[in-house]
Parts: C-alpha cells; structure tokens; sequence
C-alpha cells in the first residue's frame, strides 16, 4: 500500500519509501534522510523536519556553552544543542563544554569548562587539602627548628655559667706561693 504518511498505514502505523512497512522501523528510527516522517525518533539522523528525515543540524541549534541551548534542551554536546539526558547523566566525552563534573563521564572531570582527564585534574577541595597539608608541614618544621635552637643555646648557657675548677694548690700554705711565682 502507498502512503505518504504514517497516518495513511492503519495497520502498522509506519510509513517509509511510500510503502507501509513493519512499526519497528519507526520506532527504533531507521528511516533514511529524505524518508518521510512524523516525529524525530523515526529518523536515524533523529531529525524530521517538514515531515521529511533531514540532516541533523537541520534539527539542532549550534553551540559553543550550555547557556546557548537555553532555548531549546540548556544542554551543548559536541557543538550542537542535545538532548538533556546528556548532560544529567555524565555523557560528555574529553575535549567537550562543561559546567559541571557530573556532565562528565564517570572518569573524566570538569576543569575551566573542559572535560579532562582525572590524572591531570585537582578539584578544588584537593587543591585546598594539599595547603593545609603543606601548611601544616612548614608550621610542624618551623617547631622542631626553634626547638633545636632553643635546646642548643640553653645547653650553651649552662656551659658557660659552670665555675671553673679550683686549682689544688689554692688555700694552701704553698699554693699561695705558688701563685705568687706564677704572677712573676
């Protein structure tokens, strides 16, 4: 039977190449460019317009950031405005626009709006563990040191202040005559 739309099909509600054909070729949109259609989905290309399989970016807006697609899903993959589902469940690949970590996919993660690899990225509450970290580290040695240094000059300190040992010759008879030969 001959149709023009999906409409003219009553028992199989699909239309292609101006034959009624099986539903599944709708539904699972494998309908070629130029094919007639009614809704997206039927089309490969995922992209029916003027009831005709067109050219995805006939479909889609382009895109540089998620605030281009504001209009239409607020979600940029790839240069052209996606489906939303993209975005909420971290579809987005190495080298795409992100807002967020979670646009990401799962080993991958959002840095200066990229999606990048997690061996070169730091997230900022690692960024502000490794201060602390070193923070604590400088504070940790700069104690040990003065510690040292105060230890040292008190030990210095008690050497100094030590009475030299009396001669045994002092307080006797022949010491004193001792040291009145020395002073000569």
């Amino acid at each position: 039977m001959n149709c023009t739309s999906n409409n003219n099909c009553t028992t199989t509600l699909c239309c292609s190449t101006s034959l009624c054909v099986h539903s599944n070729l709708c539904l699972q949109g494998q309908k070629l460019y130029q094919d007639s259609c009614d809704f997206n989905f039927e089309c490969f290309t995922r992209c029916c317009n003027d009831n005709i399989c067109a050219h995805f970016a006939t479909c889609y807006e382009k895109c540089m950031t998620n605030a281009d697609c504001v209009n239409t899903t607020g979600c940029c993959s790839q240069g052209f405005c996606t489906d939303k589902n993209i975005c909420v469940s971290g579809g987005k690949i190495k080298g795409e626009y992100c807002d967020d970590h979670s646009e990401c996919k799962s080993n991958l993660y959002c840095i200066n709006n990229q999606c990048a690899d997690s061996f070169f990225a730091f997230l900022p509450r690692d960024v502000i563990l490794l201060v602390i970290i070193i923070a604590a580290a400088i504070i940790g040695l700069s104690i040990i040191i003065y510690c040292c240094f105060k230890l040292c000059s008190t030990k210095n300190t008690k050497n100094n202040s030590v009475k030299p040992r009396r001669n045994s010759n002092e307080g006797s008879p022949s010491g004193a005559r001792a040291n009145l030969l020395d002073q000569n």
